[in-house]
């Protein structure tokens, strides 16, 4: 179901909240033509919720209307243009309402109407203009700032999420645990490709497979010795072959990895980036495959995780 973050309601506040106090800061509040001398009262009763409910209704009509949730795991683009037409539904609404508003404080809630007549009692929208530059503002800094917010989340969400997965990699490889795919272990396969001498290895030793134009190269252990072989296949055809070994992990379009051997993960909200035991290599896994690398790799890390056979190999290669 579409539904509005509750964490975006609270960010449009902060932002509400800051652009009245800026207000209230760089100047006295003008409405229309009138200067009011009880500015804070007036700024913190009426447009304070006034332009909270208009940024509300902006993020009502862009998600529910268009169908554009709104997330933080979005690229910057693509919530910079979110914010945009946000801001785009919010300056025709906030027209309306601070004009509508103006009237009131003016005339009287009795005079409302005054609002939308001329002075021979004549509908008109030439109310509407004196607020529109200031609307224009106001969406304005809205998006810069919604969208600069929105970046902060992001990388805060990003370094939280790393900080848990690499605490969870360190609390595996301080404890000895069983590995959790006996049957398959020492289990082989023969990979054919396009080439005359097919590849026979297991699984468990693979390090890592780079695609290169039509070549793969596989890096594998054999023993405590890191080996590397060029292999001619498409590394679609290479991953159907090893769909049965769920710790080999597609983790970019051209990088499938080994999740056992993963030390450390690093990165930022473009993307994130593995460490192997090892091996030197950083292997980078792009921004549409973290949700499945990440949920691989809690799933591989639940008690039974790692294979022994393959720690007591690196253990040899690293010493």
């Amino acid at each position: 179901m579409t539904k509005i973050p509750s964490r975006l309601i609270k960010d449009y506040g902060i932002i509400g909240l800051a652009y009245i106090a800026i207000l209230l800061v760089l100047r006295p509040v003008f409405l229309g033509e009138y200067n009011l001398t009880a500015s804070l009262l007036v700024v913190t009763v009426v447009h304070t919720p006034l332009l909270l409910l208009v940024f509300f209704i902006g993020e009502m009509g862009v998600t529910y209307v268009l169908r554009k949730p709104f997330s933080y795991s979005d690229t910057l683009e693509t919530r910079f243009k979110h914010f945009v037409l946000c801001g785009a539904i919010c300056i025709p609404v906030m027209m309306v309402l601070l004009t509508q508003a103006n009237a009131i404080l003016i005339h009287g809630l009795g005079h409302a109407e005054r609002a939308w007549l001329d002075q021979n009692g004549l509908l008109t929208l030439k109310w509407l203009m004196p607020c529109c530059s200031s609307c224009v503002v106001a969406a304005l800094i809205m998006t810069v700032a919604m969208t600069a917010l929105s970046e902060v989340r992001q990388m805060r969400y990003v370094l939280e999420d790393l900080k848990a997965i690499n605490k969870m990699l360190e609390e595996s490889q301080e404890n000895s645990l069983s590995p959790p795919y006996q049957d398959t272990l020492h289990e082989e396969v023969t990979l054919q490709g396009n080439s005359r001498n097919p590849l026979r290895l297991a699984p468990h030793d693979i390090l890592y497979i780079e695609s290169t134009a039509n070549y793969l190269n596989i890096v594998y252990f054999n023993d405590s010795e890191l080996c590397q072989t060029r292999f001619r296949s498409p590394l679609k055809d290479v991953e159907s072959a090893l769909a049965d070994y769920p710790f080999l992990v597609h983790i970019h379009r051209a990088f499938l990895v080994n999740i056992n051997f993963i030390t450390q993960v690093t990165g930022n909200a473009a993307g994130y980036k593995v460490e192997l035991l090892g091996s030197d290599k950083v292997l980078p896994v792009s921004k549409s495959n973290i949700a499945a690398f990440k949920e691989k790799l809690y799933a591989a890390e639940q008690p039974h995780t790692r294979p022994e056979a393959s720690s007591s190999r690196l253990r040899g290669k690293i010493e």
